[in-house]
């Protein structure tokens, strides 16, 4: 049993968590190396289609194509994973975007360009779902939000870096030479994962799964239908809506426009946002863990609308640094819990095809954002986007408070489950 009353777990308990669960490190160093070949890549995306000569919005379809890539593929892969195992697909993911990569620094045409990028979209779907799996797999009730925050701090951490040593080197080798360096970071993941993984899918439940008809189809029909997974989707969904839509597009649109910001004062106000991301994250899986799931989602999910309204207000840039500031620590904790809420719901089965679920209805936000708050900033401005998007933010978590149940107690520890931490050897 954790003990949650020692002073070290009110930061997590981060070293111990490491010691318990070597697959927990694993996959942090995987993640943040295959989220820092996909960082790499983002701010050329857009500068590297305009080489091919094509307008604007072929080039915002450009970048769109990675996410519903994404969206689309989340299912499949979840139901992989809880068919074939999931070590298979952490190895298989990376030389996905491997390939997708390679495709991207021979393309010849837009077209072609367009392909691969959907292709390295194909295998963040199925590596990032299989992680997340994973680490269902490995952690109980009583540490899954510190587990789950360390895997989003991992994340965090790749995406924040990635886009430095992606312009770096887009900036001295050339635009080309960007996906040639994403290819050898996912072959580096790929080689990690078949050497340090091992497979965690408990065979026998799975089996006895299927045997009940729990499987594919039946548990996204049980999901649909149940009202506290669509709550805490929507929520996820507006996390996601909220980092693409305001936080990576309108924000650093209304600091250059309205604000008269510097590009290096826009990059400074992002940075903000990572920053207090990170440093939220070993205090909230803390409290996940401790004080229940939904007692965490609510209010941070609040205070991230909170934020977001008071970047649509700022009438300059300082307040403009505290509403971004507010916003990511806000999502430092509505990132990671409602992952961890969505696997108490799997109840130890399933966990593939709940997640993957999870994530496409998660990435129909990364999708839907840039277009729908793009659409209201040209309709009445930037800040009426922001406002729009604040209001969203809070009513997803409202709805959450009103219909969605806590799955496990909050308070007292949970009696650990030791044959589940035990990751099993690939047969």
């Amino acid at each position: 049993m954790t003990g949650t009353n020692e002073p070290s777990d009110r930061f997590g308990g981060i070293p111990r968590l490491y010691r318990e669960n070597p697959m927990l490190l694993t996959l942090s160093i995987i993640m943040f190396t295959n989220m820092m070949g996909f960082g790499m890549i983002v701010p050329v995306i857009p500068l590297y289609g305009r080489t091919f000569e094509v307008s604007s919005a072929m080039v915002g379809l450009l970048v769109t194509s990675f996410g519903v890539a994404r969206l689309i593929f989340n299912i499949p892969a979840g139901r992989l994973a809880d068919r074939i195992g999931r070590r298979k697909l952490l190895i298989g993911g990376p030389l996905i975007s491997a390939c997708g990569a390679s495709l991207a620094f021979l393309s010849p045409d837009f077209w072609l360009l367009m392909g691969a990028l959907s292709i390295q979209g194909v295998g963040s779907a199925v590596y990032a779902t299989a992680a997340m799996t994973t680490l269902a797999d490995i952690s109980t009730e009583e540490n899954r939000g510190r587990m789950m925050s360390l895997h989003q701090g991992s994340l965090l951490l790749g995406t924040s870096f990635g886009p430095s040593i992606g312009g770096f080197i887009g900036g001295s080798f050339g635009l080309e030479a960007v996906f040639l360096a994403a290819v050898i970071m996912y072959l580096l993941v790929a080689i990690l994962a078949s050497v340090r993984v091992t497979e965690t899918l408990d065979r026998s439940a799975a089996g006895s799964s299927r045997r009940r008809g729990t499987s594919g189809s039946a548990v996204a029909i049980s999901l649909l239908m149940n009202i506290s997974f669509l709550a805490v989707a929507l929520v996820s969904m507006m996390v996601f809506f909220t980092r693409t839509g305001s936080r990576a597009t309108i924000v650093p649109l209304r600091g250059a426009e309205d604000l008269m910001m510097s590009a290096t004062m826009i990059g400074a106000l992002l940075t903000v946002a990572a920053v207090l991301n990170v440093l939220a994250l070993p205090l909230a899986g803390w409290g996940i863990d401790r004080f229940g799931r939904k007692n965490m989602i609510v209010p941070s999910t609040i205070i991230s609308g909170v934020g977001v309204a008071l970047m649509a207000f700022a009438p300059n840039v300082p307040l403009l640094f505290v509403g971004i500031a507010i916003y990511g620590a806000g999502t430092g904790v509505a990132g990671p819990a409602p992952a961890a809420y969505v696997a108490d719901l799997a109840k130890g089965q399933n966990y593939g095809a709940t997640l993957g679920l999870f994530r496409s209805m998660s990435d129909g936000g990364f999708v839907l954002g840039p277009i729908l708050l793009g659409w209201f900033a040209d309709l009445r401005g930037f800040s009426f986007a922001l406002y729009v998007n604040a209001v969203l933010i809070i009513a997803a978590g409202l709805l959450f408070a009103f219909f969605a149940k806590e799955e496990r107690g909050s308070g007292e520890p949970v009696e650990r489950n030791d044959s589940r931490d035990t990751p099993r050897q690939n047969e």
